[in-house]
């Protein structure tokens, strides 16, 4: 027996319904203050030299991820932190970490 699916007729419109709610808990991309960007400078430069292992929170496509790994190098003609995660060599922005423990 097929059960019946009341305005099941315009999957398209669902569609949008579905991305339109999706979009709505994207957030922005935070900006820094000069005093933020500094002390992520700090602890950036603390866990590169002496203590690799990092848990780092980034923006990436308007929500919030974090990551574990290890930090490998600072790539500063492209802006870029280079990571390594399970073996894997992992490039994020410097533009859009918002936070390093």
């Amino acid at each position: 027996m097929i059960k019946w699916q009341p305005f099941a007729t315009m999957p398209q419109q669902y569609e949008t319904i579905r991305k339109y709610k999706e979009n709505q808990n994207k957030v922005d991309k935070p900006v820094f203050d000069e005093l933020a960007l500094r002390d992520l400078n700090d602890v950036l430069a603390h866990k590169l030299f002496y203590d690799p292992p990092a848990t780092i929170k980034y923006w990436e496509d308007g929500y919030y991820k974090t990551i574990e790994c290890e930090i490998n190098k600072f790539d500063s003609e492209r802006n870029k932190l280079e990571l390594i995660k399970d073996g894997e060599k992992v490039l994020l922005s410097m533009d859009c970490i918002v936070e390093i423990e």
